[in-house]
């Protein structure tokens, strides 16, 4: 009996330890159990070359104002104005009320030659203060046909203010070329004695001139038939000199704007220029 209960006892004791083992074999195959050898050794970490850097932030791209992009390059013209600020008093027939612009390059600083294919458009912000009333006349150095760059002003209010603009601007594309703006002031004080403008027109009195007057030579505004625009450029010019922009108005050609020149457009009114 004592034999085969310590024969028992070893045989439970053997398939103990296989048990045991086998579990064992099993935890290091899982990783459950690591191996003497991986617990004793220190894990030492890799070489580092210094401290990692945060990658860098990418800022979105933008533009710094809001404006809008230009859609065509800026015009290459500009208007020179004869003042800025016009003062005169309620019309009368006596009183000239001239104001005009002349289409300028920016780069040369001389006229426009060639205008035919630009147009002039006039405007008042206040229709019951005064009328715009554009003519065209050449300056000196702008071929016919001339441009409608002057104006006269016939006021229907004894007071007030207003602006008067005038746009210039390709016939062919629409596009503004230039532009000006005039500040109109209406009042009984600005009389021809306190201001220059307006000027008053004088009285053409018959002389004999020495000069052979054509109708050629009265066209003053190159227009091909003498009218009441020439009229108006003579006495724009009247009594200054023909080196002070009024080559044109010198119809005599003495260097001065005077009575003859006046009486020579006068005497042509309404005829042709005809050129041989």
């Amino acid at each position: 009996m004592k034999e085969k209960g310590f024969t028992q006892v070893v045989t439970v004791g053997v398939l103990a330890i296989g048990l045991v083992a086998s579990v064992y074999l099993a935890g290091q195959k899982t990783g459950l159990f690591p191996r003497a050898s991986s617990i004793s050794k220190p894990v030492t970490p890799p070489p580092s070359a210094g401290p990692t850097k945060p990658p860098p932030i990418t800022q979105p791209v933008s533009r710094p104002d809001k404006t809008p992009f230009p859609t065509h390059a800026p015009s290459a013209y500009f208007l020179d104005q004869s003042t800025h600020n016009v003062r005169i008093p309620p019309s009368d027939t006596k009183i000239i009320n001239d104001i005009y612009v002349v289409l300028k390059d920016k780069a040369t600083k001389k006229p426009v030659a060639r205008q035919d294919n630009f147009s002039y458009e006039w405007s008042i912000d206040d229709p019951r203060l005064a009328k715009v009333n554009p003519y065209a006349f050449c300056v000196e150095g702008v071929l016919s046909p001339c441009p409608f760059g002057h104006a006269n002003i016939t006021t229907f209010m004894p007071r007030g203010s207003a602006r008067i603009y005038v746009v210039v601007k390709n016939k062919t594309t629409g596009m503004r070329m230039a532009d000006a703006m005039f500040s109109l002031t209406v009042n009984p004080i600005f009389g021809p004695t306190s201001s220059p403008k307006p000027t008053p027109i004088p009285t053409p009195i018959p002389r004999p001139t020495p000069i052979a007057c054509t109708p050629c030579q009265a066209n003053v505004t190159k227009s091909g038939k003498v009218s009441f625009a020439d009229i108006m450029a003579v006495i724009r010019c009247f009594g200054r000199s023909a080196a002070d922009r009024c080559v044109a108005a010198d119809v005599n050609g003495n260097g001065r704007v005077e009575y003859t020149d006046l009486n020579c457009v006068w005497r042509n009114m309404g005829k042709t220029c005809t050129v041989k």
